[in-house]
C-alpha cells in the first residue's frame, strides 16, 4: 500500500495490522468494540498518540481507498449482521477503494479435533467463541448481497481449506 492511503480496518483486535501499516506512512483509522479497546487500551492509547484514529463500535464518516477486514466477518453470529458489515464497508469505500477480506474457510476450523460445537451456521469454540467457516458459493453470495463483487485479479480462489483472501471492488 501507498503512504498516504486512507485506510479503515474493522475489528482491528491488538492492532497489530493498524500498526503495520502505519509504519509503512499510511493513514490508518480502525473500528473496533468497546472490550477489545479496554482489554488492549495501552496499544489504544499509543495508536491515538501517533496519529491513528480509533471508533468504538461506530464507523467514521468519510471514505477510504483501502478497507481491511480480517477473519471478522466469521465471528458475526447471524447472516444479517454479516451482510450489515459488509454493505457498511461498501458505504465507506471511495469510487475506486479496495476490499481487503479474510474469511476462514472449512478446512481452517478445526472443531471437530477441537470439542467445538455447530451452531446456527457455524461453531461455538471450545473457548466459547463462535466461528463461521465460508465456502466459495456462499463467500460469493453474500458479497454480491452487499454490492461488491471479487476483483477481477484474483484468481479463481477456493474455501474447503485454509484461509480466503479476497479483494473486494464496489460493483458497478
Amino acid at each position: 500500500m501507498k503512504p498516504g492511503r486512507a485506510t479503515l480496518e474493522i475489528g482491528a483486535g491488538c492492532l497489530r495490522n493498524a500498526r503495520w501499516l502505519m509504519a509503512r506512512g499510511v493513514s490508518v483509522d480502525v473500528t473496533e468494540d468497546k472490550g477489545t479497546i479496554t482489554k488492549y487500551a495501552k496499544h489504544y492509547d499509543d495508536f491515538q498518540r501517533t496519529g491513528g484514529g480509533v471508533f468504538d463500535e461506530t464507523w467514521p464518516n468519510k471514505r477510504y481507498d483501502v478497507i481491511v477486514s480480517t477473519f471478522v466477518l466469521g465471528v458475526l453470529t447471524s447472516k444479517g449482521s454479516r451482510l450489515h458489515l459488509l454493505r457498511q464497508a461498501r458505504s465507506r469505500m471511495k469510487e475506486r477503494g479496495i476490499f481487503l477480506l479474510s474469511v476462514r474457510g472449512p478446512g481452517d476450523v478445526k472443531t471437530k479435533t477441537r470439542k467445538g460445537r455447530p451452531w446456527r451456521d457455524g461453531f461455538v469454540t471450545s473457548n466459547g467463541t463462535f466461528i463461521k467457516p465460508f465456502r466459495r458459493s456462499e463467500l460469493v453470495c453474500i458479497v454480491e448481497c452487499a454490492g461488491l463483487a471479487v476483483h477481477p485479479l484474483v484468481p479463481q480462489f477456493a474455501s474447503n481449506s485454509g484461509v480466503v483472501d479476497l479483494i473486494l471492488v464496489r460493483e458497478s
